[in-house]
């Protein structure tokens, strides 16, 4: 409904294509960023960023990439989760076995 309202092509918050992310140049630095910190082994990273400017995106093409070379990914949102609105898609990615009550 608000798409077409507001004449949008796709949902402002759908993860799309990859090839939106390699079309633009500041995501393909981000992506590269990404792969240099997992290839270094480094333990964290942070991706910062205005609101719309694409981190999602980037980050679930850096997460399909890292897959498909074999790595773990766990992928969760953050956003407002308690503690196991986190913790079960983290452990599911990790491949960690979670009991039939979370808590």
């Amino acid at each position: 409904m608000y798409q077409a309202y507001w004449g949008l092509k796709n949902a402002p918050f759908a993860v799309t294509a990859a090839s939106d992310v390699t079309d633009s140049p500041l995501h393909n630095e981000a992506l590269a960023r990404l792969d240099f910190l997992r290839d270094g082994r480094c333990p964290f990273g942070l991706l910062l960023g205005p609101a719309g400017t694409g981190k999602s995106l980037v980050l679930a093409e850096f997460a399909a990439r890292a897959a498909r070379g074999g790595a773990l990914v766990a992928f969760a949102r953050a956003a407002g989760a308690d503690e196991l609105a986190l913790l079960v898609p983290l452990a599911a990615g990790l491949q960690i076995e979670v009991e039939a009550d979370p808590a």
